[in-house]
């Protein structure tokens, strides 16, 4: 809302030039190809990535959809966290032992996550013009900015007879409130209001979804802003200065140092790279790590996250020898 973004700082950054582009089916198809060939263990839930109690890598504690508690040890660990979990992390004095530097959980505890909610709804029929790509209504005059309910519905092109509300700001807290019948009871009378008989009238949506992205506790939010009190790209260049393995360190006894954060879609998930080296290391990545020091590297932004990953794997992967050159 325009009392949390920061007035000097919230429009820093980059972006790719062009539209946005509609992933076929949605973005559930992309990671099912992206992990094909990628060991991922789902159903495993971390609580704590400690790196005091064994010296010969961290123990990476989680809990599974079976029931008992899993430990894997690995001297190389990229944690996948977006920024409202890793917030939630840094409070709490079990999930990082030891705890995180400050050079790191100080950009995590200054930076927000903003939140857009999506309310779908699908109909029996089409009743808006064939080619439509979106409906935009008029909201009062005398609502609130930032409170503008109703608004910016987007035509799904995919799907036979779906529209989808956009909401943000303080609509977008209220609708994180409404159960899904009582959501889409108000939307329809709003569109009912809106166009009447006009495309022969507004029948009633056979089924609603809507997401509740700060509710989620493995999301906290929907993507990362500059709010007051951070210090724009300063506090997002810092982790890529952590993962360099320049600036300060924690005294961890040779533990806790670089975390690789990646934030992709809206999946989280650890995964263990065991190593020859006897050094240990974290290095992170996320959409709320993208510092435009690459081109497309954008806060954000799901090609940003999808960038920023490859990039901090490289990070990994040179420390060992196994990279030497950079990517540009």
């Amino acid at each position: 809302t325009l009392e949390t973004i920061s007035l000097r700082h919230g429009y820093e950054g980059q972006i790719l030039p062009g539209p946005n582009a509609e992933v076929e089916g949605g973005y559930g198809g992309l990671v099912a190809r992206l992990a094909e060939e990628v060991d991922v263990r789902l159903g495993h839930e971390v609580t704590r990535v400690d790196g005091r109690t064994d010296k010969e890598g961290f123990r990476v504690h989680c809990l599974t959809s079976e029931g008992p508690e899993r430990v894997f040890v690995a001297r190389r660990v990229i944690v996948a966290l977006p920024l409202g979990v890793l917030k939630e992390a840094i409070s709490s004095s079990s999930f990082f032992d030891p705890p995180l530097p400050d050079l790191i959980a100080g950009p995590i505890s200054r930076l927000e996550m903003c939140l857009m909610n999506k309310v779908e709804l699908r109909f029996p029929r089409r009743w808006w013009p064939p080619g439509l790509a979106g409906l935009n209504i008029a909201t009062r005059a005398d609502d609130l900015v930032g409170d503008q309910p109703w608004s910016h519905w987007v035509v799904e092109s995919d799907e036979a007879a779906v529209i989808v509300c956009y909401a943000s700001g303080r609509f977008a807290e209220r609708v994180e409130r409404m159960p899904d019948d009582e959501a889409a009871a108000e939307a329809t009378a709003l569109l009912r209001l809106a166009y009447g008989e006009e495309f022969g009238g507004v029948p009633d949506p056979i089924a609603a979804n809507v997401t509740r992205w700060r509710s989620d506790r493995h999301a906290r939010g929907s993507w990362t802003i500059f709010n007051a009190g951070s210090r724009g790209v300063e506090d997002v260049r810092a982790f890529w200065v952590h993962n360099r393995g320049r600036g300060e360190s924690s005294d961890d006894g040779g533990g806790m140092r670089g975390m690789f954060f990646v934030s992709l879609l809206d999946y989280a998930c650890v995964q263990a790279l065991h190593t020859d080296t006897h050094n240990r290391k974290h290095v992170k990545a996320g959409e709320h790590t993208c510092d435009n020091h690459v081109r497309g590297l954008d806060i954000g932004t799901v090609h940003g996250a999808f960038l920023s990953g490859g990039l901090a794997a490289e990070e990994l992967l040179r420390d060992v020898g196994m990279v030497h050159n950079q990517t540009t």
